[in-house]
């Protein structure tokens, strides 16, 4: 059957949209649920797509490999994905990463290619990457919650990893994020100017380890919410508050 929908309303930056029926669809359509807990490596999963367009509710299977990675390559959100070895082709964008209960553990977004030649790409099967569903889920509740408006926070700090110079290549010496600069005008601006140099170390009671981590934290916070962070220098900690 089809059924007429309309636009609720979507965000650009991790590239979701949020479809409303325009009258009560059938018994037919069954509902997913959002996963309560986090996933696991090696965990199984299974993805639902219509690979090219043309074969419909294909579904492949594989494992969990990885969390919290980084789409280096998107206009779009860059961080919050799971990898999986679920394979993933070309149309299968948008379908969902399902446990084996059948809940939703992320939302398909891209298979990793390799240039071969100067016009010549490889898919890697092995690499599949989908948006995480604690991170899905935030978004979706978000464009019902706001008449499918995405409202974020601006902070205006800046962070990077502390690299040192090899060849005329940057190679990170830690996975520690450190303040490298401030936005000029931004609500954080007055307050961190003097802290460039200093370790997040903890962002409103979470412990943090790597640059992945902060920037996950930061995209989660509400606009108008208190931001209390730990920075350290020299084996100094120091707490600010960000109203």
């Amino acid at each position: 059957k089809k059924y007429e929908v309309k636009l609720l309303g979507a965000d650009t930056f991790y590239d979701v949209a949020v479809l409303e029926f325009v009258d009560q669809p059938g018994k037919e359509i069954k509902k997913l649920e959002f996963r309560k807990k986090d996933v696991r490596i090696g965990e199984q999963v299974f993805a639902i797509g219509n690979p090219l367009g043309k074969y419909a509710n294909t579904v492949t299977e594989g494992i969990i490999s990885g969390k919290n990675r980084i789409n280096n390559g998107a206009l779009t959100g860059k961080l919050g994905y799971i990898q999986s070895t679920a394979v993933l082709s070309h149309g299968n964008s948008g379908g969902p990463l399902i446990d084996t209960e059948g809940q939703v553990v992320g939302l398909n977004t891209w298979g990793e290619i390799e240039q071969t030649s100067e016009q010549s790409y490889q898919t890697l099967q092995q690499l599949n990457f989908s948006l995480e569903f604690n991170t899905l889920k935030r978004v979706v509740n978000d464009l019902i919650n706001n008449d499918g408006v995405i409202k974020r926070a601006f902070l205006g700090i800046q962070l990077s990893q502390r690299n040192k110079i090899y060849n005329g290549t940057y190679f990170p010496i830690d996975d520690e994020p450190i303040i490298s600069d401030v936005v000029d005008g931004s609500p954080i601006a007055a307050i961190l100017k003097n802290k460039i140099g200093y370790t997040i170390k903890r962002i409103n009671n979470i412990e943090i380890t790597n640059l992945n981590e902060a920037l996950e934290v930061f995209e989660s916070i509400k606009p108008s919410s208190m931001v209390k962070i730990i920075i350290s220098k020299d084996n100094k900690e120091e707490e600010i508050a960000i109203f």
